[in-house]
């Protein structure tokens, strides 16, 4: 779910940064009328942070996700499995996905 929520969220952040060129082009006199006149959601500056912030999120998210998993020791048991390697033999012990 992480994964997918950061694959959604970077590309979807270069909405608001658009929007944060456009009124700054405006306030510069370079673009035309911006969509929003008055209101918090009329500053540049909040359409960047906003930006900036989906874009922290999107790469904390791709980071979490790809911190590899916790140890055997740290998992418990629940990390250890029994094999039972040939038909009639005592069964060992294996950690996780280690075969």
């Amino acid at each position: 779910m992480a994964r997918g929520l950061s694959a959604i969220l970077w590309p979807a952040s270069t909405v608001p940064m658009a929007l944060a060129l456009w009124r700054m082009g405006e306030d510069l006199g370079f673009a035309r009328d911006f969509f929003l006149r008055d209101g918090l959601a009329s500053k540049w500056q909040i359409w960047f942070a906003l930006s900036l912030t989906m874009m922290w999120s999107a790469r904390q998210l791709a980071r979490w996700k790809a911190q590899p998993p916790e140890t055997a020791a740290a998992a418990g048991e629940s990390a250890i499995e029994l094999a039972h390697d040939e038909p009639g033999a005592p069964p060992t012990r294996r950690f996780g996905n280690l075969r």
